[in-house]
């Protein structure tokens, strides 16, 4: 992993995935910045009803 050597503060990472549980929650837990993606296990409604809200959202791969 790149973390392995370089070393940044979790400030200066993001996290993208697109499930609430294994990546947004976690890199919030950690300090990172997030992003979900919408083409993948999340959809809008699920997003909408989230209590734990990404900083970021992607709605499709071209964004």
């Amino acid at each position: 992993m790149m973390t392995d050597r370089a070393r940044p503060l979790p400030a200066q990472c993001l996290v993208i995935g697109d499930r609430f549980k294994a990546d947004v929650a976690i890199g919030r837990a950690a300090g990172m910045t997030t992003t979900l993606t919408l083409i993948g296990a999340t959809d809008c409604r699920a997003l909408a009803e989230a209590t734990v809200q990404p900083d970021h959202v992607i709605d499709h791969s071209t964004d």
